[in-house]
């Protein structure tokens, strides 16, 4: 019996004499997977607090997370709006990760090399699928909005703040895409009963503040109407109820305990 080639789907295999063994090689000009060039991740010690914030930094060639939710790794994964993600149902764990990759790769390389560590360490298995999301959709009053602009640049990871005194006091300094679930540290959606979708088109930063009557008897500590109607009296924006189909990712397993690495 000979050797002889094998194509399957996109791999060629080749196929050894009097032994059941496949062995893969890429098909000419098919580019390998990229992966980290060192990497560990290891359950955190620590929970992350106000006092004490988790660490998400990516740049210069280094990954530093610490104390990160698996939903930041997904999200560093598949960068994407927090409600277009259908979440395992399971206790959130938290991850110290360090990894090193080339100075010169693309954002969608690192996300590639995300990925990778994903499925390795912790068992990602995901698949995408379109659904129906119930949604607001954030717009601007036709005749022009009362958000003041912001004379300097915030801080990136600045977070949306929430006081009650005497009534909720909701603000922050930032894009005006961080009224919605897009932002991946807080948004507005957090506290409604649906997601928020952007579609101002309004760029650069902004002075958001706005003040919502308590209400001891909701769920929330203030009515859902009141801070609808608030956005419109505030700002000049308008949340209305949108279910729009959307494509989303579908968490099928994350594994808690990170796999040891192989040797």
């Amino acid at each position: 019996m000979t050797a002889a080639n094998c194509i399957v789907g996109r791999r060629t295999f080749l196929l050894l004499p009097a032994v059941a063994i496949l062995i893969p090689y890429p098909v000419q000009g098919q580019k390998p997977t990229p992966r980290f060039t060192t990497a560990s991740i290891s359950l955190s010690k620590e929970r992350p607090t106000h006092q004490n914030p988790a660490i998400l930094s990516i740049g210069h060639g280094t990954v530093k997370f610490r104390m990160a939710g698996y939903r930041s790794l997904i999200l560093a994964a598949y960068p994407m709006p927090v409600h277009a993600v259908v979440w395992p149902i399971q206790p959130m764990a938290f991850y110290d990760v360090t990894a090193t990759y080339p100075s010169a790769s693309t954002p969608s390389e690192i996300q590639a090399m995300f990925q990778a560590l994903l499925k390795i360490r912790l068992g990602l298995q995901c698949h995408w699928e379109t659904r129906p999301l119930d949604l607001y959709l954030l717009s601007a009053n036709p005749d022009g909005t009362k958000l003041v602009r912001s004379t300097q640049t915030p801080n990136p990871s600045s977070e949306l703040v929430l006081r009650s005194n005497g009534g909720w006091h909701l603000w922050r300094t930032g894009p005006v895409q961080a009224f919605s679930t897009h932002d991946p540290i807080e948004g507005y959606g957090n506290f409604l009963s649906r997601p928020v979708e952007d579609s101002t088109g309004l760029g650069g930063f902004w002075e958001m503040h706005i003040n919502v009557p308590p209400d001891p008897s909701a769920e929330r500590g203030w009515k859902e109407a009141d801070f609808l109607a608030a956005f419109v009296a505030q700002l000049g924006l308008t949340l209305q109820p949108k279910t729009i189909p959307t494509r989303m990712l579908v968490i099928d397993q994350l594994l808690s305990k990170p796999t040891p690495p192989k040797r």
